[in-house]
């Protein structure tokens, strides 16, 4: 059976405005993480948004055969802006393919190389040759 979502208690109207700093969001958000779980909500100003803070919960929404990438709220305006670039992209895009496959396998964490920091260093690699181009 499903279980609801944990959530801060929020105030009408404002939801969990005042649960994150925004001078300091990701302490804000592992204090909520801590507080309520590997995966929690919170509510701003009536719109709901839900976090996971897990390497496994990260993996299981980033699995491409039972997900797909979400282009809405304010990346659509961002898009007016930017048109198809990496994050404005919808997953259909061909701009979002060669984006994708260029940057998944660096960003996979498969071994210790990577972890240490390798994949910072290859994705650096690839970007200054695709922008010598």
């Amino acid at each position: 059976m499903p279980q609801p979502i944990p959530q801060p208690r929020g105030l009408p109207i404002l939801g969990n405005i005042f649960d994150v700093t925004p001078s300091n969001t990701w302490t804000s958000l592992k204090r909520l993480a801590e507080e309520h779980g590997e995966i929690f909500q919170i509510t701003v100003l009536g719109r709901t948004i839900v976090f996971v803070a897990s390497v496994a919960l990260a993996e299981e929404v980033c699995d491409e055969r039972r997900f797909r990438k979400f282009v809405g709220g304010p990346v659509v305006e961002m898009r007016a802006a930017v048109h198809d670039a990496l994050f404005t992209a919808y997953d259909d895009e061909p701009a979002w393919g060669v984006a994708h496959r260029i940057l998944a396998p660096h960003l996979l964490l498969t071994d210790e190389t990577t972890m240490r920091g390798q994949t910072f260093v290859d994705m650096r690699a690839t970007a200054d040759e695709l922008l010598a181009r």
